[in-house]
């Protein structure tokens, strides 16, 4: 809980013709964090076999199909469902495109089919409409369309247009001789007959087309009587909505029994697409391929046992550990080829906090996981700042509707963040005797008040501060002295001479300020610089005794400005990381202080209570009340939150925590 989980690496070698077993086996185990061989053997070529190389590309054309098969599919409600339900995916590239790509063609070509077959339909119908429209434009003019195609003098375009447009087609025509009939077909769109010279008809032509006229032209057919051919277009229109109705449903139920394959070919298709690119990190010889990786030292014996199994025992599998001396992993690491992966190893309630400190950065593998003490501490913070009893409860209610929301799911840890913190702010709110910003609503007050014991409330924060500090300090020097780091744990920053001079100064300062039992100035200043000049003093004589070779004149220099300025920078950072607590009991304070400007605005519109109080007053008084706590909880609660953050990384993290750790990503293919 307070390491990293601890790493072997495991090197597999296995005959090409068990590759795709071995990688299985991998896949299915979910704990392999695969290392390039570039950093392991470089000498080795890339490891995936030439006869991949084909498969992978038909694996990436069925991939871009499946794509295309997607949008015809759309987005059924129930996709979701059916891709959580869908098989686990075979590790067996070669299959896959043999199973998927006649199946994938045979599903796209039925609904590609139909899909076609309603758009033609549809075609037809607005076909269909459009000459209907304008065989009754025609009748309403009290004209047969066969007469008006006679006009030997004349020309006459019957369609269909926007309606937005035709005052832009009457302005273009001004300027010729013409007649306009136009009928209306709803609210965008109108029926225009239009008749004019023919010596006119180029330019009658062009502006037409300018204004997305469509022309409709009667076939010979239903050129007669206008009733009869209405009749006529009608019957068929009926027909014709009747195969989109049944086209419409056929693709419906199509789509439905299509999901479920969609959702196994894909995550099929971008498995093997996964594993086919990860053999790129493989190293290869002639007929066998070498697999490394690391994998957590508690889980290397049954992977090894499982691979044996897989493979009818023709697998060879070594694993050394970065912390033993001689081995693979521990050269590698000293010589600074390859990086541990980190791991976390948290029990379920501090998985929530993982976010916070991964926000930051992952932890070193020889460093300490500060995921335990940060969820203590923030949670500590969060509700001193943040103390009520009904806010908490708020907070508590809105983390618990995230945690139990399905369609929120990506949030639930941070449900769970906010259901934390909401029952810290409760714990805070009984001490404070405070809810929903009113104070006393219970005798006796378990603590104290913060509006009434300001004083109280700042030294509590301060002495909050000093344990993060001290906590930070020491396990600085923990870490330090892990890594065999000894200068560090002694004379650097946060070590153990200058945390000295930290415990030291603020023993002083509680002598003379609370005890009035103040040292001489001679005690306190010796007292004092005696572990600064240790810091300084301590750099040089380690260095010569155990540095090694004598430094460059660049590096004296560097050493002569270290030595002036590094007792200031150690003296003003215990100072004001110390005072930067004193945040914490501001904004309890302010928060007390916001609820009292609340309830003195509610109260202005005449109250609750009193000679003065009428119904239209309460409601207003409940309208503000409640507007005002949703406001501060919104408010001030995401202030509180950055704060609480700004805390841990600046004044907790920076005395030990560098975040520089390496993530920790198995090969897998859950999340495909």
């Amino acid at each position: 809980m307070f390491r990293p989980e601890r790493m072997c690496l495991m090197q597999i070698a296995a005959l090409d013709e068990d590759l795709i077993s071995a990688c299985a086996c991998l896949v299915e185990r979910n704990v392999v964090h695969l290392v390039d061989r570039t950093l392991v053997a470089p000498t080795l070529r890339e490891g995936t076999p030439a006869f991949f190389a084909e498969t992978q590309t038909e694996l990436e054309a069925l991939n871009e199909q499946l794509q295309a098969f997607a949008v015809l599919l759309g987005s059924p409600v129930q996709g979701e469902e059916m891709r959580a339900q869908a098989p686990r995916p075979k590790i067996d590239p070669q299959q896959a495109v043999a199973d998927i790509k006649p199946r994938l063609a045979e599903a796209l070509g039925a609904l590609r089919g139909l899909q076609t077959q309603r758009e033609q339909t549809q075609r037809e119908i607005k076909r269909l409409t459009d000459i209907s429209d304008t065989l009754q434009s025609v009748a309403s003019a009290g004209v047969r369309y066969s007469d008006l195609r006679a006009l030997r003098f004349f020309g006459v375009v019957t369609g269909i247009m926007p309606l937005r447009v035709l005052p832009t087609l009457r302005r273009s025509l001004h300027e010729v001789p013409y007649h306009l009939e136009v009928r209306p077909l709803g609210h965008e769109e109108i029926s225009v007959i239009v008749i004019y010279p023919a010596d006119v008809k180029q330019n009658v032509e062009g502006t037409l087309k300018s204004v997305y006229f469509t022309e409709v032209v009667i076939p010979d057919e239903w050129q007669g009587d206008a009733a009869a051919a209405l009749d006529d277009i009608e019957m068929r229109l009926w027909q014709l909505r009747e195969e989109a109705a049944e086209l419409t449903r056929s693709i419906r139920a199509q789509r439905k029994a299509d999901m479920p394959s969609y959702f196994a070919w894909r995550q099929a298709v971008r498995a093997n697409l996964r594993v086919l690119s990860a053999m790129q990190l493989f190293g290869k010889t002639a007929r066998t391929t070498f697999i490394n990786g690391w994998v957590p030292v508690q889980r290397a014996a049954a992977i090894t046992k499982d691979l044996e199994d897989a493979l009818g025992g023709r697998v060879m599998v070594e694993t050394s550990t970065p912390d033993e001396a001689g081995t693979i992993a521990g050269e590698l690491m000293r010589l600074g080829k390859v990086r541990v992966p980190t791991k976390f190893r948290h029990p379920a309630f501090l998985k929530p906090f993982e976010t916070l400190v991964t926000t930051y950065g992952y932890p070193d593998y020889d460093g300490i996981d500060p995921t335990f003490f940060v969820a203590i501490s923030f949670l500590l913070m969060f509700g001193m700042m943040f103390g009520d009893v009904g806010h908490g409860l708020v907070l508590a209610a809105v983390g618990a509707a995230l945690v139990r929301i399905r369609a929120l799911r990506i949030l639930r840890n941070a449900g769970w963040l906010l259901i934390a913190a909401g029952a810290s702010a409760t714990v805070f709110g009984f001490l404070f005797d405070s809810m929903f910003g009113v104070e006393h609503f219970m005798e006796p007050v378990l603590w104290f008040a913060p509006m009434e014991n300001i004083p109280r409330m700042l030294i509590t924060a301060l002495s909050f501060g000093i344990l993060v500090i001290t906590l930070g300090v020491m396990l600085n020097i923990v870490q330090a002295f892990s890594r065999r780091n000894v200068k560090e744990a002694l004379f650097g920053q946060w070590g153990i001479v200058s945390g000295t001079f930290y415990w030291t100064a603020l023993l002083l300062f509680y002598l003379a300020v609370v005890k009035d039992r103040a040292p001489s100035a001679g005690v306190i200043v010796a007292v004092l610089v005696a572990p600064i000049a240790l810091v300084v003093l301590g750099d040089i004589f380690y260095d010569r005794l155990f540095g090694g070779s004598a430094p460059h004149e660049e590096e004296g220099e560097h050493s002569v400005a270290e030595i002036i300025f590094k007792p200031v920078e150690i003296v003003l950072n215990y100072m004001t990381h110390t005072v930067s607590f004193m945040r914490v009991g501001a904004f309890a304070l302010n928060h007390a202080a916001l609820m009292m400007v609340v309830y003195v605005i509610a109260q202005m519109g005449g109250g609750m209570t009193g000679p003065d109080a009428t119904a239209m007053s309460r409601a207003n008084y409940l309208l503000s009340a409640v507007v005002g706590n949703v406001f501060v909880v919104l408010l001030e609660g995401l202030v509180v939150f950055i704060q609480c953050l700004r805390l841990e990384y600046y004044e907790f993290f920076s005395k030990f925590y560098a975040g520089e750790g390496v993530r920790y990503e198995p090969l897998q293919v859950e999340d495909v």
